[in-house]
């Protein structure tokens, strides 16, 4: 698959495709009967990601804390786990393979 192919798809499935953009990838699809395959599979593995919820270990953010407060940053120790979930429509989420 054509790497612009797989943009559109991209931009398709997080829902940030231009009417154009949108033209584009549906011309493709109607192009071969593989390329609606390749989407298919595409939409699949994209469908199971977001499924995928990281587990987090809140003692390792109190460890953290406690560490910091220990080597005498000022951060007071917290019970409670910070945690920053990446977000699916961040441009730089795909673009780092």
């Amino acid at each position: 698959m054509e790497e612009n192919y797989q943009l559109l798809i991209i931009k398709h499935l997080s829902e940030e495709s231009t009417a154009e953009e949108e033209s584009e990838l549906e011309a493709w699809l109607k192009q071969d009967p593989l390329h609606q395959e390749e989407f298919t599979r595409f939409r699949e593995l994209w469908q199971l990601t977001n499924k995928y919820e990281p587990k987090v270990d809140a003692s390792t953010e109190m460890q953290w804390q406690s560490f910091k407060h220990h080597i005498g940053k000022g951060a007071e120790p917290t019970t409670e786990p910070t945690v920053n979930r990446l977000k699916r429509k961040d441009k730089n989420f795909l673009n780092n393979s």
